[in-house]
């Protein structure tokens, strides 16, 4: 495989191959092909940015998000079950949007994604984007002529 990011370098990642088995998940490979089949082909050509590497890295930091989440909520990835499978779709279409900085673009694939983990982990990871206050604060009534 190709380089590692300074990212990956700065966890003490050493190559992709690393990352890959730390982060595998029970099931079938997400392909290129099946990332392609979710996009027109000009838009595929365009986030693949001239080679099909950058869809495998893309799926590759998508499995880690998700493998993160899932461990949170005591879970297990596995592609071969469809919530899990789209989630990670969702995530690596999203990853392939923001590598080219074009984050708005992928955020309805980053709300999908979520949407889907709520769902199948009954975990609410909602609550930093447009969630409702977890705490209150009781603020006193003044007198009407408290001035």
């Amino acid at each position: 495989m190709g380089g590692i990011s300074a990212l990956d370098a700065e966890l003490g990642f050493t190559d992709d191959e690393k990352i890959v088995e730390l982060y595998a998940a029970k099931g079938a490979e997400i392909k290129p092909s099946e990332v392609r089949d979710r996009l027109s082909a000009s838009l595929f050509e365009q986030l693949r940015d001239g080679s099909d590497q950058t869809i495998v890295k893309a799926v590759n930091r998508a499995l880690i998000h998700a493998q993160s989440v899932f461990a949170k909520g005591s879970g297990t990835l596995d592609l071969d079950v469809v919530l899990h499978r789209e989630i990670v779709l969702n995530l690596t279409l999203y990853e392939l949007h923001l590598a080219l900085g074009h984050e708005e673009a992928g955020r309805e694939y980053r709300i999908k994604a979520r949407d889907l983990f709520d769902a199948t982990l009954e975990v609410d990871l909602g609550a930093g984007e447009d969630a409702a206050p977890v705490a209150s604060v009781n603020v006193p009534s003044l007198p009407a002529n408290w001035f």
